[in-house]
């Protein structure tokens, strides 16, 4: 099913590495949202991590324990291999997928990213992934959730060179092999409702790409 999601992970994280992760990202918010999630939090999960660079980000600080799944191999080896460089003990990333995460233990972790992961796989699949945050998660437990940014009618017309076919209302298979779901906001909140509350949401802007990301920060009820 996600085969193709693999395959185009694996070739954009074979050419990049990563930077220097002690030093804030230069993206005001995001940087704001990722110091929120650190704040009195000892142990962080990270599904679909990508190369980890925010997981890893969070052990500069003060953050202790860190786990990060993902889907590529090529960007589990670049965070692997960064985390021996910088001998950051505590931390550990693997390859895997939901069954990954379904294996973690009840009350583990006590803070969690999906960054551009909710919105980017099957939508029985992000409501899976949701209800094992929740479970992994300690009482409290803080959440750094980051979506695409939701499309009109009009953004979708002017993007539609980049689907291949809608799947199903506002689920589209990309071009690229990836998915994107056109999630909004009014039906992501129904998703977590019973899970979490909204401590803050917003925008992020990403100037480099000329796009703008949508975050919940968010706490487990």
């Amino acid at each position: 099913m996600y085969n193709n999601t693999e395959k185009f992970w694996d070739d954009i994280f074979e050419k990049e590495k990563l930077k220097d992760l002690s030093a804030p990202f230069g993206i005001e918010k995001l940087d704001s949202c990722i110091d929120w999630l650190c704040a009195n939090t000892g142990s962080i999960i990270d599904y679909g991590c990508g190369n980890a660079s925010m997981l890893l980000r969070c052990a500069y600080l003060n953050v202790k324990k860190g786990l990060g799944i993902d889907i590529s191999c090529q960007a589990v080896r670049t965070a692997v291999d960064y985390i021996s460089k910088k001998d950051l003990l505590g931390f550990s990333v693997i390859q895997g997928s939901l069954e990954a995460l379904k294996s973690i233990k009840d009350a583990s972790f006590e803070g969690a990213i999906l960054s551009n992961i909710i919105d980017n796989i099957l939508p029985d699949d992000a409501l899976c992934v949701l209800k094992n945050i929740y479970r992994i998660l300690t009482h409290g437990g803080r959440v750094f959730v980051k979506l695409n940014d939701f499309m009109d009618k009009e953004k979708l017309k002017e993007s539609i060179d980049f689907f291949e076919k809608e799947i199903s209302d506002n689920f589209f298979l990309e071009k690229s092999g990836l998915y994107f779901h056109n999630l909004s906001d009014e039906k992501f909140e129904r998703w977590i409702m019973e899970y979490f509350k909204v401590v803050e949401k917003g925008r992020i802007e990403f100037k480099t790409f000329d796009c703008f990301n949508r975050f919940y920060l968010l706490q487990k009820l």
